[in-house]
């Protein structure tokens, strides 16, 4: 299985592919504290099939580990673990759809990248911590920032250019 990537209010599927059919199915998950089998409920459909559904992905939800049990006349094979990695979107879009500006991975560890409309020219990036200090500062048109120095919490991102100022925010974990 793969990683899954989404924002907050997504729906995510899990999928399995396994030889023979007619195998039996059980999904479980690590929310931190070691796997733990699923039952269907208001976020897990298909936590019997090959398919598992999460509706509504939360916040909380980042980090969480999900694997398969397939079962065959019990012989059973542990699939490899998938991580659910939840990004808070930050991004502006002009109404033609095109990006104007966004902060990806959100959150992350170690980089983020600031996405600027190409109709844009950067003077100024400024990166602040929740108590407005700047801790990084940059007048290049340098796009990628390093950001594994910084302790863990919420930063904000102000980009100047020649015409607008864009104001996001970021989740460092």
């Amino acid at each position: 299985m793969y990683p899954k990537w989404c924002v907050p209010e997504d729906d995510v599927i899990f999928t399995v592919i396994t030889r023979p059919s007619g195998l039996l199915y059980h999904w479980e998950v690590d929310a931190g504290r070691g796997f733990a089998g699923i039952n269907d409920d208001a976020v897990y459909v298909g936590s019997t099939t090959e398919s598992l559904h999460i509706r509504g992905v939360n916040i909380d939800e980042q980090g969480y580990f999900y694997r398969c049990i397939a079962d065959d006349n019990g012989c059973s094979t542990l699939s490899a673990a998938a991580k659910l990695s939840v990004t808070i979107p930050t991004a502006i879009s002009d109404p033609a759809g095109g990006l104007l500006f966004g902060i990806s991975p959100n959150p992350t560890k170690d980089f983020i990248s600031v996405h600027i409309g190409q109709q844009f020219s950067v003077r100024r990036i400024v990166v602040r911590n929740a108590t407005g200090q700047a801790v990084y500062t940059d007048s290049t048109e340098l796009r990628s920032i390093d950001v594994r120095g910084l302790a863990q919490g919420l930063y904000f991102v102000t980009v100047e250019t020649e015409d607008v100022v864009f104001n996001g925010r970021f989740l460092k974990e």
